[in-house]
C-alpha cells in the first residue's frame, strides 16, 4: 500500500515538473528581457525543488539531499511572484510596470528570502512520503502568517481588477489564479489555529499543479492580448 502511494506521489510530482516546463515556455515570451530572466530563474528553482522532493521521497537516508533542503521553500517566490507580476502583464496599464510591482512587493520578498535562507528547520518523517523539511517555532508561524496574508491580499487585488476589467478572458484567468491559491491560504490559516493541514505533504504536488496551470493560462492570455 505504501509503495503504491509513493508511486502515485512521484507520478504527480513528475506531472508538476512537466507543468513547470510548460509554464517556462510562456515565460520565454515575456518582455522585458530582465523580467523574462527573473521568471525563468524562478522556474528553474521550482524544477530543482521537484528533484529534491523526489530524492527525499526515495531515500532512506535524507543526508545526501539535505544540503539542498532549503529549496523545499522556494515556492514562497517561485509561485507567488509570477502570480503578482502577471497582473501587470494582463492589464498593460501605463501606471503599472514590473519594476513598480517589485518595489511594492520588496518587503514581502525580503521576508520570504530571510525565511528561506535563515529559517530554522528540522527533518520530519512524513507518514506517507518519507522525509520532509519543516520550519520550526517562530519561523513556522511566520511562514503561515505570510501565506495567509499573501492569499488575502492577492484575492483582494484579483477581485478589484476583475470588477474593473471587461475582458472575459482576463477575468477568467484571474479567477483561476485566485481559486488555485485558496488552498495555500487555508493551509496557512489552519497552522495559525494549531490545526495543521494536511497531516502529510503528499498533497503538495496537487496544489502546485493547480497554481502552475493557472499561471500558464494567465501568461498565455497576457501574451495573446499583447500580440
Amino acid at each position: 500500500m505504501m509503495t503504491s502511494i509513493l508511486g502515485w506521489y512521484l507520478f504527480f510530482l513528475g506531472l508538476a515538473a512537466g507543468c513547470v516546463v510548460v509554464t517556462l515556455t510562456r515565460y520565454e515570451q515575456v518582455s522585458p528581457r530582465w523580467l523574462r530572466g527573473v521568471l525563468m530563474g524562478l522556474g528553474g528553482l521550482l524544477l530543482a525543488r521537484c528533484a529534491l522532493m523526489a530524492g527525499l521521497a526515495l531515500s532512506d537516508d535524507p543526508q545526501p539531499w539535505w544540503v539542498w533542503h532549503r529549496l523545499w521553500f522556494v515556492t514562497a517566490m517561485g509561485l507567488t511572484l509570477p502570480a503578482v507580476l502577471v497582473i501587470d502583464q494582463l492589464l498593460r496599464h501605463p501606471a503599472l510596470s514590473p519594476k513598480k510591482i517589485l518595489r511594492w512587493c520588496s518587503p514581502v520578498l525580503a521576508a520570504c528570502l530571510i525565511i528561506v535562507l535563515c529559517g530554522r528547520t528540522q527533518r520530519h518523517g512524513d507518514p506517507l512520503i518519507g522525509w520532509v523539511p519543516q520550519l520550526t517555532g517562530f519561523w513556522r508561524v511566520g511562514w503561515a502568517v505570510g501565506q495567509t496574508l499573501f492569499v488575502l491580499g492577492f484575492t483582494t487585488i484579483c477581485v478589484l481588477v476583475m470588477r474593473l476589467m471587461r475582458s472575459r478572458s482576463v477575468r477568467a484567468a484571474l479567477l483561476a489564479l485566485l481559486l488555485a491559491f485558496l488552498p495555500v491560504g487555508v493551509q496557512g490559516l489552519l497552522v495559525l489555529l494549531g490545526r495543521p493541514w494536511p497531516p502529510s505533504a503528499i498533497l503538495n504536488p496537487f496544489v502546485e499543479i493547480g497554481i502552475l496551470c493557472a499561471l500558464g493560462h494567465a501568461y498565455d492570455v497576457a501574451l495573446r492580448r499583447s500580440s
